[in-house]
């Protein structure tokens, strides 16, 4: 009943919405990671990849939200010996300079970035993990459906520093926020 009563107002009403109201919000995404690595390790086996973000948010003002994100992000180094995974955790703040049913913004973030790496060989399988600081900014836009339902777009870069450091990566993503 609850999603149904948002697909039943009409898109196209935008005499009573309010895109940029205030409230909280739940969006997943894929996203396509880019390896942007400082000196590259495409020559240590380091691919682009995929995965994904969840985040909960809560737009303060018409201008302003602040989110919590959770990112997974699978296989930078997919051969016979290893395998690393990155899950990362940022508080992110975004603007938004325009309202209205597309709304562009700005994003930067600071969060937590964990490695696991598993190294294989014929014996036996080792994991090893890491975590460090990660700083992350970006932006995106917010094409909004109806009050409630919205697609967005959104390009970011990631940099860890500490034991991570050389992990930087371009997550490239897209997904579908809810609006409570």
């Amino acid at each position: 009943m609850f999603a149904l009563t948002a697909f039943a107002e009409d898109p196209d009403d935008e005499s009573s919405s309010d895109f940029s109201r205030t409230g909280t919000y739940v969006s997943v995404s894929g996203v396509y990671v880019v390896e942007a690595w400082p000196g590259s390790n495409r020559n240590a086996g380091a691919e682009d990849t995929a995965g994904f973000n969840f985040r909960v948010g809560q737009r303060l003002n018409q201008w302003v939200s602040a989110e919590l994100e959770f990112e997974w992000i699978d296989d930078f180094f997919p051969d016979e010996r290893q395998e690393l995974q990155i899950i990362s955790t940022s508080a992110n703040t975004r603007i938004y300079p325009l309202g209205g049913r597309v709304q562009p913004f700005v994003l930067a973030g600071l969060g937590i970035a964990a490695t696991i790496v598993n190294h294989r060989d014929r014996s036996s399988s080792i994991s090893q993990s890491n975590a460090a600081w990660e700083f992350r900014g970006g932006g995106g836009v917010d094409f909004y459906y109806n009050d409630h339902i919205a697609l967005t777009a959104e390009a970011t870069y990631v940099s860890p520093v500490g034991d991570v450091k050389d992990l930087n990566h371009a997550p490239l993503g897209h997904g579908v926020p809810y609006r409570f």
